[in-house]
């Protein structure tokens, strides 16, 4: 996962090759931008490939959408805020049923070079 860091990614694994790095990621203004990306909720790959990344103006959080789903319900999406230069975010996302809403708890994240991260998910991105 090298590159320029333009959003995290939260997953089950903290092996799962994300690096710590100092360098702090810029999410504002990426508009639909798509980048590679691996969301990991629960042990299941909701997404490992390219992705369509979304941040705030602000900066203070983005989101992960239309992630398409094999069996053609509505599309996992997934939204990483309250993002604090320590490197503390929280996540939700839309779960397992695909809601329209992102109300599922994903709880309090860590980032850790390219990903945000906890013991239920780790959610990375990167160009």
């Amino acid at each position: 996962m090298r590159g320029r860091l333009f959003a995290v990614a939260i997953a089950t694994n903290a092996a799962g090759g994300c690096v710590v790095t100092s360098e702090q990621p810029a999410f504002a203004n990426f508009g639909g931008a798509v980048r590679h990306c691996r969301v990991v909720v629960d042990g299941l790959a909701v997404a490992d490939g390219t992705c369509e990344i979304f941040g705030a103006r602000d900066g203070t959080s983005f989101q992960i959408r239309d992630i398409v789903r094999r069996d053609g319900r509505n599309p996992y999406f997934v939204v990483v805020h309250h993002l604090d230069p320590s490197g503390a975010a929280r996540g939700v996302w839309n779960g397992l049923d695909g809601t329209r809403i992102a109300r599922e708890e994903l709880g309090p994240l860590t980032r850790a070079g390219h990903c945000y991260s906890n013991e239920k998910a780790s959610i990375c991105a990167w160009d």
